[in-house]
């Protein structure tokens, strides 16, 4: 790989004053009568060495008054060459001639050259720089070492210059010196990124900027002869000084030095021996299963010559220093395309069986079958099932879904392997995992075994939000189950039956009447507590009792033995409309904190956009977006491709509530009847009505509001408070100056609060009946919505129902109490993030003759949800990387949110975020 050796100074002179150095300072200890010996000077090729004995030799003559003799070893010389270089012309009387075959150890010979050095060094000090001495003769090198032993009471310097890892004569004996004589030990390192800026302004005369020097570093590793190749590439390629200077050609750089690296590694293994080229294919071939007794066996050499062909791939900067990559990944592209496709098939099977047979994992066994055409032994299909599997449980389902293809394409009719695809798939593509699964399900006749397929299928289609049609699969499953089956069996396809009618809007009516004629279970097993919190969702839908509600979700509560999981958010979704928020946010949270605590991507995410529902609707409108917004990066950090829209949606009303004009909304196309919750449903609609609010078009607010009531009421859905399409339908009513139309919404909504008894259903009563009120009741009945309010926690509609209040107690010349309430519901407001519902509190404050400066956004207001949710767990001192950790977000997006929640703040720390954020 490296360029041919120059026996000048290879690359510009810069990064080695240290060792320059370290020579002079050696061979002034020598001069003053410290022991002689010998400075070993190490380096990979290219490094540098020639560099400092020239530079070294060069100072020593200018400003010492010593003997300096300077020799290049070079492989096949005659013997004693380099020796006759050391002693000029002093060599012809005490060696033989060049034609004459002199024993190397002839102890006279020796001898006499070793006296005609002392008698030298009697006059003045000696450096012998000998440069590549791994080349060195035999017959050199056994005098060197005769010298050296001999070299303590001499002032002498042998100075041998040795690139590590190369072998030969000189490397085998020089090294053995220390210990055994004075020797100096001085190894020279890559250039540093300083160093390589020097070497492009000494070559170029150019002040290279950061990027360019990194790309060098990272093409070269910091050897000077690769740099100086480098250059001069660069220059074939018509990239001049000034194209370099101007800052703008990393890119090209990189390219064209990526180009030549590669050039120069095929170029260097196309000359070398067999076993290196064989090498190399098996890295190829085996990834990071490559090792010399492996690779050994595969091409059937001896694993010492296996191992000095890795060394020498190591060595010339072809394979990494771990031997098991290449440094440029072209080269193993290149390496595999120049195989034929028959032989490497042939040779892939061969890899395969022989790491079968080492025991080695069934990864690096499917990593070569998987590119085999035909993998149909069994002992291949077993491998490739077993990585399937490993790959699975390591979070990669990627490959495990090719490993399971490649076992279908041998074996299609193979039903298990089938189901472990689809469940794999689920993961990544739940699309393609329903493909899987109604294939699946077709090969299969047993009704117990189809009935716990379908459950599987039904909850990845619950995901994929394609429940539809999955119902009637899970009911043809119950249908067929024997009398006989297994009664938790059973149990678990009536809850999937109910999970998946209650995540569809046309099967929403038929859910609600299949959870009224289902039968409280015990809540005995994990199946028998769910089905019971199927059963609260539907008494909630409906709007029955709240009671029953709350004693369905308690049911078998303190048998639980399961982990906390996504199948958390029916209960706390639940619990909060029931009139417990407070215990919804506890069991939400809990379920955060342990399903992170996992791992568990999945649930996380869609707690995550259950509990950012439940903020939205008690005006936590900061926390609400910044739930939905970490959301939907777990979803992106993981690479799903699931449908996102519910967490899209809780962004989108968030912002409409917290901009105040709507501009914000980035809604969805109007999904025209696709699958969905009622509660995202209610979350949109109620959303784009207030939208459309803002724009000021009042009246086709009006329409989506008695739209979306249409269609919740042809669902049975009859809950006050999970979609109160109602009261903001009334309140539009109300503003429009036409409170005889909403007379029938306010006694429907009277109704269903008398039935859904909690406090907030009865402040959202009393609210809409006191904005139709116009006699002198209407005060009374404001009071005592606010209330209720105040007491659920729906801050929202206490905000509202205060504003509302304000003005009326201040048409009845009421001044002072109506400016405790307008004070309070600005403030309310301020705190949800509502700035618009904030203003027009101020206003009507104003008008009673209060007092309050203009309103403007705290910084902390300012930042998204996602950004304000980084910012609070980087004030608490964690790195970037546990925050990525911690939300199921990358590194780049965690740095991405910090950046700008910096920059929005005024701050440049961590601890800068500390009182910033409320």
């Amino acid at each position: 790989m490296m360029a041919e050796r120059r026996s000048a100074v290879v690359g510009a002179p810069v990064g080695r004053d240290a060792a320059v150095a370290t020579i002079r300072a050696r061979v002034e200890e020598v001069a003053f009568r410290a022991p002689g010996g010998a400075l070993l000077l190490t380096g990979p090729l290219g490094i540098g060495r020639s560099t400092v004995l020239e530079r070294a030799r060069d100072a020593l003559r200018d400003n010492y008054d010593v003997v300096v003799a300077h020799a290049i070893c070079m492989p096949g010389a005659p013997l004693f060459a380099p020796l006759r270089a050391l002693l000029g012309a002093g060599a012809d009387d005490l060696l033989p001639p060049p034609s004459d075959q002199a024993r190397p150890d002839d102890y006279a010979l020796l001898h006499r050259l070793y006296r005609h050095v002392a008698v030298l060094a009697a006059e003045r000090p000696v450096v012998l720089m000998v440069d590549d001495a791994h080349y060195c003769d035999v017959a050199t090198a056994r005098w060197l070492d005769f010298l050296l032993r001999r070299a303590a009471g001499l002032p002498l310097l042998v100075v041998l210059a040795l690139p590590s890892g190369e072998h030969g004569v000189g490397d085998v004996r020089f090294t053995d010196l220390d210990g055994a004589i004075h020797t100096t030990l001085v190894h020279l390192a890559p250039l540093s990124a300083e160093e390589i800026a020097e070497f492009i302004a000494q070559e170029l005369g150019i002040q290279p900027d950061d990027e360019l020097v990194a790309v060098c570093m990272e093409l070269t590793a910091g050897n000077a002869m690769m740099m100086r190749g480098l250059l001069t590439r660069l220059r074939a390629e018509g990239l001049q000084a000034e194209d370099l200077a101007a800052g703008t050609s990393a890119s090209d750089v990189a390219r064209v030095g990526s180009e030549w690296a590669i050039a120069c590694t095929e170029t260097w293994l196309s000359v070398q021996s067999e076993p290196i080229r064989q090498y190399a294919t098996g890295v190829a071939l085996l990834d990071d299963a490559a090792s010399p007794d492996v690779i050994a066996a595969l091409f059937g050499m001896s694993t010492a010559v296996a191992s000095a062909a890795r060394a020498a791939l190591v060595y010339f900067r072809v394979l990494a220093p771990s031997g098991v990559e290449f440094r440029t990944e072209p080269v193993r592209d290149s390496l595999l395309a120049a195989l034929d496709p028959a032989e490497m098939a042939a040779l892939r099977v061969r890899a395969a069986r022989l790491l079968a047979d080492l025991g080695r994992p069934d990864e690096e066994i499917a990593r070569q079958l998987v590119a085999v055409p035909t993998p149909a032994e069994p002992w291949m299909l077993s491998a490739l099932s077993g990585a399937a599997r490993s790959a699975a449980s390591a979070g990669t389902p990627e490959v495990a879904v090719e490993y399971l293809r490649r076992v279908l394409d041998a074996v299609p009719d193979q039903v298990d392997t089938r189901v472990e695809l689809a469940m794999v798939l689920a993961q990544t593509d739940p699309a393609a995992a329903l493909t899987a699964f109604t294939e699946a399900l077709a090969g299969i006749a047993e009704p117990v075994v189809k009935a716990s397929l379908a459950v599987r299928y039904a909850m990845v289609a619950l995901g994929a939000r394609r429940s539809a049609h999955s119902v009637s699969v899970i009911l043809d499953a119950l249908t067929g189950l024997p009398a006989d089956a297994d009664a938790d069996l059973r149990v678990l396809v009536d809850l999937t039956a109910l999970v998946l009618g209650f995540g569809n809007l046309r099967t929403t009516a038929e859910a609600v009447v299949r959870g009224r004629a289902t039968a409280a279970p015990a809540g005995r097993t994990t199946s028998e507590r769910r089905l019971a919190h199927q059963l609260a969702r539907t008494e909630m839908l409906s709007g029955g009792s709240p009671r029953r509600a709350l004693e369905l979700i308690g049911l078998g509560a303190d048998r639980r033995i399961e982990p906390h999981d996504w199948w958390d958010v029916y209960p706390g979704i639940v619990l909060h409309f029931a009139g417990d928020p407070g215990a919804a946010l506890a069991l939400l949270d809990t379920a955060l904190t342990d399903t992170s605590r996992r791992g568990d991507a999945w649930s996380h995410y869609l707690t995550l956009v259950a509990r950012a529902s439940l903020r939205l609707d008690t005006g936590e409108l900061a926390d609400a977006e910044a739930d939905a917004e970490h959301a939907l990066g777990v979803v992106e950090a993981a690479g799903w491709k699931v449908n996102n829209a519910w967490a899209r949606t809780v962004v989108d009303a968030a912002r409409v509530r917290r901009d105040g004009n709507g501009a914000a909304a980035q809604w969805l196309p109007d999904s025209g009847g696709e699958p969905r919750s009622v509660l995202e449903y209610g979350i949109e609609m109620i959303g784009r009505g207030r939208e459309l609010v803002a724009a000021g078009d009042c009246e086709g607010a009006l329409e989506v509001l008695l739209r979306c009531g249409r269609e919740l009421d042809a669902m049975s859905v009859r809950n006050p408070v999970l979609v109160p399409w109602w009261l903001d339908a009334t309140t539009l009513l109300a503003d429009l100056g036409r409170p005889a139309d909403a007379v029938d919404l306010v006694e429907r909504g009277a109704e269903w609060a008398a039935s859904w008894d909690t406090t907030a259903a009865r402040g959202y009563a009393l609210l809409a009946q006191g904005l139709i009120t116009s006699d002198r009741a209407r005060a009374d009945v404001l009071e005592a919505a606010v209330g209720e309010l105040t007491r659920s926690g729906a801050r929202l509609y206490e905000v509202e129902a205060r504003t509302v209040l304000g003005h009326t107690l201040l048409a009845e010349g009421r001044e002072k109490p109506a400016r405790r309430h307008f004070r309070t519901a600005v403030d309310l407001a301020v705190r949800c993030g509502d700035l618009s519902a904030a203003a027009a509190a101020r206003s009507g404050l104003m008008r009673a003759g209060g007092r309050m400066p203009g309103l403007t956004a705290a910084p902390a207001n300012m930042l998204t949800g996602s950004e304000r949710r980084v910012a609070v767990l980087a004030a608490e001192g964690r790195t970037n990387r546990e925050i990525a950790a911690a939300l199921f977000v990358t590194v780049r997006t965690v740095e991405s949110h910090l950046s700008n929640a910096y920059r929005k703040l005024g701050v440049q720390t961590r601890t800068g975020l500390v009182g910033h954020l409320g």
